[in-house]
């Protein structure tokens, strides 16, 4: 499985930026797309992945993803706009 280029967290909550290749309009574009997920304990001590949230965990996912935002719109340029209506 391909690993997220970049990955951004806050608290318990990870935001994963994943980029993949598309075609259309006659070019290859470049297309990222996010992942979010909460890390816990289980009752037995071990680590899970949620990809579901509750009401509390929404501060530290808005701001997980207003980083991730705000370090990938740095990252865009014209040729690497990453937006899939883009796209035919």
């Amino acid at each position: 499985m391909a690993a997220p280029i970049r990955e951004y967290k806050y608290g318990p909550i990870q935001v994963a930026v994943w980029e993949n290749e598309a075609k259309g309009k006659g070019e290859t574009y470049k297309v990222r797309s996010v992942t979010t997920s909460k890390s816990y304990k289980d009752k037995d001590g071990n680590w899970q992945q949620a990809k579901s949230f509750q009401m509390r965990d929404l501060p530290d996912l808005i701001m997980a993803l207003q980083e991730a935002l705000k370090v990938e719109r740095r990252k865009d340029t014209p040729d690497d706009v990453g937006f899939a209506d883009d796209l035919d």
